[in-house]
């Protein structure tokens, strides 16, 4: 009986009845308020939510969600756009060193037997091809509208025509007339062309081209469900370029939420009035072929395996680039 009593005077003593009641406060908050914290600090957040400020100041291992549903962080994000700044500044010089191989090519072309020519991907492969006949001349790339292989089918500003080089070399059939690149601009789901796509190709003067920069991850899913039948696209995203302005210049499309959005050609068929005898010579890389059809076509397309399937892609250690060129007779 006078254990209770003393255990009753002591609960309504002052100091023992604060102490019981931030016991009980205590307990409460690591019941409810700890998870809530926990839960916020590894919760992804929606790139669209945040600030441009709050994308390029936030800690780096900040957790966000990408339009392609993709979970990343700051960190990668910043490390992508880095990537692309480097591509800009360094693409129109990979163009002009490939330009250089491309024109030491022309110079040993050989003739090959008549038919779609099949190179291997890598080296320079240098060709002449023979145009079959009319009745050979059914199918195959070249089956494409009037529109697309017409000769007065001007090349686009990026992309400069070469229309008097005479091949030089043993076998070289004395062609004067480069296959223009087209503007493949009008095809892009935004209606534009990334720069460093644009500075590759004006600077390695093909008559087809392909140029995939390092370091960037694209969105596979979204490439079927856009272009024509004769170009595709991969998409990425760069969601640290949120001026208007400078998106234009880069050769992208603004989402005022997502940041810059870029559609680089993944497959391109180039169209043509084949006039003979034809010679071709091409630099691509080990990720990337090309076909060369004398019925009048052009193919360029990104082999990598990792733009095969899946939702987006592991970024490249190095650019994927491909040239074609393609001459006529004068």
């Amino acid at each position: 009986m006078n254990q209770k009593v003393r255990s009753t005077r002591a609960f309504h003593n002052p100091t023992v009845r604060i102490l019981v009641y931030l016991t009980a406060a205590l307990a409460l908050l690591c019941l409810v308020q700890l998870p809530s914290f926990g839960g916020e600090k590894t919760r992804p957040r929606p790139i669209s939510e945040l600030t441009l400020n709050e994308r390029m100041n936030l800690p780096e291992n900040t957790q966000v969600t990408l339009k392609s549903g993709r979970t990343t962080t700051l960190a990668e994000v910043r490390a992508e756009h880095r990537a692309r700044m480097e591509s800009l500044a360094k693409a129109a010089a990979l163009g002009r060193a490939l330009a250089a191989k491309l024109k030491a090519s022309a110079n040993s072309a050989v003739a090959i037997s008549k038919g779609t020519v099949t190179p291997a991907a890598g080296a320079i492969q240098p060709s002449a091809v023979a145009v079959p006949s009319a009745a050979q001349q059914k199918g195959g790339l070249a089956g494409r509208t009037q529109a697309e292989s017409s000769p007065q089918r001007k090349a686009g500003n990026a992309v400069a025509a070469k229309n008097a080089i005479t091949a030089a070399g043993p076998n070289a059939l004395n062609l004067a007339k480069m296959v223009p690149m087209p503007d493949l601009s009008s095809k892009s789901p935004s209606g534009i062309l990334p720069k460093d796509y644009r500075d590759f190709c004006q600077a390695a003067d093909p008559s087809a081209c392909i140029y995939v920069p390092s370091n960037i991850t694209f969105y596979i899913e979204w490439t079927h469900e856009v272009g024509d039948k004769s170009t595709y696209f991969l998409l990425a995203t760069d969601p640290l370029i949120m001026d208007p302005g400078v998106c234009a210049y880069d050769g992208g499309s603004l989402d005022p939420t997502l940041g810059c959005i870029f559609y680089y050609p993944m497959l391109e068929v180039i169209n043509f009035i084949p006039k003979p005898p034809l010679s071709s010579s091409a630099s691509c890389d080990s990720t990337a072929t090309y076909l060369v059809d004398p019925k009048g076509a052009i193919q360029v397309k990104v082999t990598a395996p990792q733009f095969s399937s899946g939702n987006f892609t592991v970024p490249l250690n190095a650019p994927i680039t491909c040239a074609v060129q393609v001459w006529l007779a004068q």
